[in-house]
């Protein structure tokens, strides 16, 4: 038993020391190789979407333009002005995405709890100044209100705007 753990020991031990040497040995492994990949990938995405970056080494938000060749082979030059063509790179002639939206009115609901002795009458007084308007608040209570000429107290009505 306890040669068996002595082997076992150091064939663990040499494990962790051969892969200790074979990450140390490998550069694309390490932090700063992680790092670079990352900066890559990001500069990458940023052409995609039609930014580049300046000599500088920043990053703006005009699009590249590039010299392209012909079907030659050579660079095309604008013969008016003796000037290569630019064409942007990335996606500038997409169109805009931007959802615009109309900010809405929050509607507000006015409640109004029936207390003893109350009708829709009284009620409609009340909110509206028109004893007249009380088919308004039936017409939004209709879960409520079974029949109009009977409320009872303490029911809880949806007095509409």
């Amino acid at each position: 038993m306890q040669k068996d753990f002595k082997i076992g020991l150091i064939v663990g031990v040499a494990f962790v020391v051969v892969a200790g040497l074979w990450l140390a040995t490998r550069p694309s492994l390490g932090p700063q190789a992680r790092m670079q990949r990352q900066q890559g990938q990001a500069e990458k995405e940023n052409l995609g979407a039609g930014l580049g970056t300046q000599p500088n080494g920043q990053f703006s938000s005009e699009p590249v333009l590039m010299e392209l060749p012909n079907a030659a082979g050579q660079s095309a030059t604008n013969t008016a002005t003796n000037q290569a063509p630019q064409y942007p790179v990335g996606r500038a002639e997409m169109p805009s995405l931007t959802v615009y939206e109309k900010p809405q009115k929050i509607k507000t609901q006015r409640f109004y709890i029936v207390r003893q002795g109350d009708s829709l009458s009284t009620i409609s007084q009340q909110f509206y100044g028109s004893p007249n308007s009380w088919r308004k608040i039936v017409d939004a209570n209709r879960q409520v209100i079974k029949d109009a000429n009977k409320i009872k107290p303490g029911t809880r009505l949806i007095i509409p705007d």
